[in-house]
Order: structure tokens, then sequence, then C-alpha cells
């Protein structure tokens, strides 16, 4: 028979405690590494190309594999389709969180912090819903709003308007990497049919309020 990831995270919420639970997501996934999701928009990639490059301050395998936790890029990453995209839904959690967390696991009764799906109970639904939230979301490239957004897709029938809409809700920071996602560059250039925005005006035009650090060039 074969296990899903999830379903064998089920299967031990059985068993374990939450600290217990923390400490084998910790094992399975790459834990305590800032998660970054990498969403390429209107671009040529260039930006994508000038990390992998890079040697001056790190190599791009040092940054992977010691710096950040990537959840996805469409590019980096070798995993492809549904399977690519399920890993951006969650995140690593930090100490406090855990503490906090551990504290209302199985508890019952109104007005719980960690009750985040409001069913007056702290399991593994809101361990999952936890996950969601909070982590690094680098954009590259403008992002289209003409003919809502259909100029350009991210994967699984999903516009970039969509994603950031969908990412930068939960989103602790956002990097605008690039002239183009940072401020419209070439993709925003008169007459703009493609309708393309820089990430800040994006994020306003989403009504999303969002730390935005704009790294042009």
């Amino acid at each position: 028979m074969q296990l899903t990831r999830r379903d064998f995270f089920k299967a031990a919420a059985v068993f374990l405690t939450a600290a217990e639970l923390m400490d084998l997501h910790k094992a399975m996934a790459g834990y305590g590494a800032p998660p970054v999701i990498w969403l390429d928009g209107q671009s040529c990639s260039g930006d994508s190309v000038s990390f992998l490059n890079s040697v001056h301050f790190a190599t791009a395998d040092e940054v992977l594999i010691q710096k950040i936790d990537l959840k996805f890029h469409k590019t980096v990453m070798a995993m492809a389709g549904d399977f690519a995209i399920s890993p951006v839904r969650l995140r690593s959690i930090s100490g406090e969180e855990v503490s906090a967390f551990s504290d209302q696991w199985l508890q019952q009764g109104s007005g719980l912090s960690y009750d985040l799906n409001k069913d007056n109970k702290v399991d593994m639904q809101d361990f999952a819903l936890l996950q969601k939230r909070g982590y690094i979301l680098v954009i590259e490239g403008a992002i289209p709003f003409g003919s809502q957004g259909r100029y350009c897709e991210v994967g699984g029938e999903m516009t970039m308007k969509d994603a950031v809409a969908y990412y930068g809700q939960f989103a602790d920071l956002v990097l605008a990497v690039g002239t183009c996602a940072s401020f419209g560059g070439t993709s925003a250039g008169s007459p703009n049919p493609t309708g393309a925005k820089s990430v800040s005006a994006a994020l306003a035009e989403l009504k999303l309020t969002k730390t935005v650090i704009n790294l042009p060039g």
C-alpha cells in the first residue's frame, strides 16, 4: 500500500504529542530555514539566471541547501505537475509556535487561539492551516491584470495574478526581484496591452498590505 505524506502524518497524530509531531516534521522537511516561494511572472527569467550564475557572495547550491527552504521555483525544482505545486501550501514553523501550539494540543472549547478552523478544538486540521501561513514570497517579472490575468500562468491553471493574490496573503515578506517586478519594466511599457503592474502596484490593486523589498537591476 502506498502511503502519502499527509496520510502518514494523520496516522502519526494518533500516537504522538504535538511537540513530537513537530520533531517529526523537522526530520522530514527543511525545518528551520526560511521557507521561500519563487514565482515567475512576465519576465525573461534573467533574474533566475543571474541567481544561478552567482559566485561572488555565495553559489546557488549553498543558498538552496544551507540558507533557505525553497518550496517552489519552476526552473530550479526537479518535481513537476501537481506534486511540484503542493509543497508551496506548507511551511516550516518557528520554535515559539511549536511551544504555543503544543500547549493547546487537543484542547476543546471556545476562544483557543490555535483553533484556526473554528471547530472548538485544536487538532491536525489546525496544524495544517498553521503551516499555510508565513513564508518569503519572491516574485520575478511583472504581473499582468489584463483579461483577468490570462496573459501569464504559473501552473495548475492558476494565473500569475491569482497566484500573487493567493500566496501574497500569507507571506511574511515579499521580494520583488528585477526591474519588471520592482517597477513594471519593459512589460509595463506603453501601451501596456497586458495591463502589467509592478509587485507593489499589484498588491495594492489586490488590497494586500505587505512589506515589499524592491531589488531592481
